[in-house]
C-alpha cells in the first residue's frame, strides 16, 4: 500500500470522525423538547423553538456543566436525558416529581449520571449510583400516588396493565359497554349480535378469573377491516361488563356458559351502595365483597368502613353521581364519621 493511499484513508477517517462529533454537538446545542412519555399524555404537542427559548441548560453541552437549581424545568429534564444518552420514558405529569428528585440528589453531591428514567409496574424507575437508593425509593413510592395523566392525586390501577391514575382518568381508561336491544355499544362503537361470529373468554389469571372477553366480528360484514381489527376485546374492568355478560346471546360458539352463569345475579354493594356486585366483587367500586361471609361482625364492619373511606377519598361517589351507571340502593348507609375521615387522611 503506497503512502498516498494511507494518507487518503487517514484523511477520510478523520473527516468522518469530525462529522459525527459536529452532529453530536449541534444536536445538543440546538436541543429541542421531545416527549417520550406513554400514550396516555394529555399535554399538547412539542413547543416551538420560540416557546422553549429560555431554560437554564439550553446551551449546556457537557454533563459536568449541567445546572440543577430551583429554576430548572421540563426542558432541562429533557436536556439531562440527552446529555446522558437516554430517553425519558415517563409521562409529562411525572416531570415535576423527577425534578424534585434531581434537586435533592444534587444536594447530596450527585454526579448527574443516570442510565434510565422510566415507568415500570406503575412506579418510577431512576437508575443511578446505588448509594442514592434511599432517596430514590422515596420518590418511587410517591410516584405511585401521582396520576400519570394529569399529575393530581392518584392510585395504582389495573386495566390490562398497571398504571397510576386519578378517578377521572381511570374511568376514561376503563371504558364503557352498554347493552342495546340487538347488540351493544363499546366506547362509542355500536355492534349488533348479527355481526358477531364467535366469542370466547381469554387470559385466565392464577385464581381462575378471565381477564377479558374476545368478540370476533363477521368478515363479510366488515370487508374493509383486516383480521387484527375484526376482534373486540372487552376487559373485565370495563364499566358495564357484568350486565353485558348477563345479556350475551345463548349458544354463541366458543363461550363458557358456566362462567357466564356466575353473573346471572347482581346485588347491592354495602360500600358504594350501587347495584353492581357480581360473584364476589363490586364492579362499581371494585371492592372484594367476600367480607360478607366473615362470621365476625367486627371484621365485616371494618371492611365496610375502610372500603367507604377509600371510595370517598378516591372521589368514586362524586364521579358516579355525575354520570350514574348503576342503580343506587335507597337504603344504603354511610357508617364513617368525620373523625374517621380525619384519621384516614
Amino acid at each position: 500500500m503506497t503512502p498516498l493511499y494511507i494518507l487518503t484513508g487517514g484523511f477520510l477517517v478523520l473527516v468522518a470522525a469530525l462529522y459525527f462529533i459536529f452532529r453530536r454537538i449541534r444536536s445538543v446545542a440546538n436541543y429541542r423538547y421531545q416527549d417520550y412519555g406513554p400514550v396516555t399524555d394529555p399535554m399538547p404537542g412539542a413547543p416551538t423553538d420560540e416557546e422553549a427559548a429560555d431554560y437554564t441548560n439550553k446551551y449546556c453541552t457537557r454533563l459536568e456543566d449541567f445546572v440543577i437549581d430551583e429554576s430548572v424545568n421540563d426542558y432541562d429534564l429533557q436536556k439531562l436525558a440527552v446529555l446522558n444518552g437516554i430517553k425519558l420514558q415517563i409521562s409529562r405529569a411525572w416531570y415535576p416529581l423527577v425534578l424534585d428528585l434531581i434537586r435533592e440528589l444534587d444536594q447530596l453531591g450527585w454526579d448527574r449520571k443516570v442510565s434510565c428514567i422510566k415507568e415500570k409496574y406503575a412506579s418510577l424507575r431512576f437508575y443511578t449510583d446505588y448509594t442514592y437508593n434511599e432517596v430514590i425509593n422515596k420518590y418511587t413510592e410517591r410516584s405511585e400516588k401521582v396520576c400519570e395523566t394529569c399529575g393530581e392525586k392518584g392510585m395504582v390501577r389495573y386495566h390490562g396493565w398497571e398504571y397510576v391514575a386519578c378517578r377521572k382518568h381511570y374511568l376514561q381508561a376503563r371504558g364503557l359497554v352498554t347493552v342495546l336491544p340487538e347488540g351493544f355499544n363499546y366506547n362509542g362503537r355500536t355492534f349488533s349480535w348479527s355481526q358477531v361470529v364467535a366469542m370466547n373468554f381469554d387470559d385466565k389469571n392464577h385464581i381462575g378469573i378471565y381477564r377479558h372477553l374476545e368478540i370476533h366480528l363477521d368478515k363479510k360484514q366488515f370487508p374493509k377491516l383486516q383480521p387484527p381489527d375484526l376482534g373486540v376485546r372487552i376487559y373485565n374492568s370495563v364499566v358495564g361488563y357484568g350486565a353485558l355478560l348477563h345479556h350475551l346471546p345463548l349458544h354463541m360458539p366458543g363461550l363458557d356458559y358456566d362462567w357466564i352463569d356466575r353473573f346471572r345475579t347482581v346485588s347491592y354493594c354495602d360500600i358504594c351502595g350501587y347495584e353492581a356486585v357480581y360473584r364476589d366483587s363490586c364492579e362499581c367500586c371494585e371492592n372484594d365483597t367476600r367480607y360478607l361471609l366473615d362470621p365476625d361482625q367486627n371484621h365485616r364492619h371494618r371492611a365496610v368502613l375502610y372500603g367507604q373511606l377509600e371510595w370517598l377519598t378516591d372521589e368514586g361517589a362524586y364521579y358516579e353521581t355525575l354520570e350514574p351507571h348503576y342503580r343506587k340502593n335507597p337504603d344504603h348507609k354511610i357508617i364513617y364519621t368525620q373523625q374517621d375521615i380525619d384519621d384516614w387522611e
